[in-house]
């Protein structure tokens, strides 16, 4: 009974409506119909929740798809949006600059007092740190150094707006790569604790 003039007149019902079909599609395995329906909704969506739920799902279905490449696509599109541009292989360089922004953010604080910080409540950060989470593995797969951007920008949104569920696994996982690719074996402990600890 929905008409194209319902996008006009009731936007949150049919977005609500074809978000619903789209996510049983995708539990279904009706992938290729839930490819389409998420299409159309990624143009459709005009609330940042609503562009951030369209993108979560996406990359959800590409992660299953093993199309990695096409959900590291959905996510530098999403970030575009809000005014980031990452290249899907940025340069080592830039990697190391968005992790030693970290540790100027934090300035003369211990990584133990983050357990202190309040819970996050701005909905665009919250929106973009919900898809910074399911862009992770994406980007294992896709390169070391854009997986990196990732995790730092999840930890940097956390310390300017307050943790989040998704903070706990960015501190988590930012303590694996401290350790592992920095030598920061220490930090890398604190960390993993800070994350359990805020669990």
């Amino acid at each position: 009974m929905l008409t194209e003039e319902d996008w006009k007149r009731n936007y949150e019902l049919i977005f609500g409506i074809e978000f619903q079909l789209a996510e049983c599609e995708l539990l279904t395995a009706s992938n290729a119909v839930a490819e389409q329906r998420l299409s159309m909704l990624a143009r459709r969506a005009e609330r940042v929740p609503d562009v951030a739920a369209v993108a979560r799902l996406r990359l959800t279905l590409y992660t299953t798809l093993d199309r990695t490449d096409r959900g590291v696509e959905v996510c530098l599109e999403y970030l575009r949006r809000g005014g980031t541009d990452w290249s899907p292989h940025p340069t080592r360089d830039q990697a190391q600059r968005e992790y030693d922004r970290i540790w100027s953010q934090l300035d003369s604080r211990s990584i133990e007092s983050i357990v202190d910080l309040p819970l996050m409540t701005d909905p665009e950060a919250l929106a973009e740190l919900e898809v910074l989470t399911e862009i992770v593995t994406p980007a294992e797969f896709t390169d070391e150094n854009l997986l990196l951007l990732v995790i730092c920008r999840m930890v940097d949104l956390s310390l300017e707006h307050g943790n989040s569920d998704g903070s706990c696994f960015a501190y988590i996982y930012l303590g694996m790569i401290a350790g592992e690719r920095f030598g920061s074996y220490e930090i890398g402990v604190r960390l993993g604790r800070l994350g359990y600890d805020l669990v």
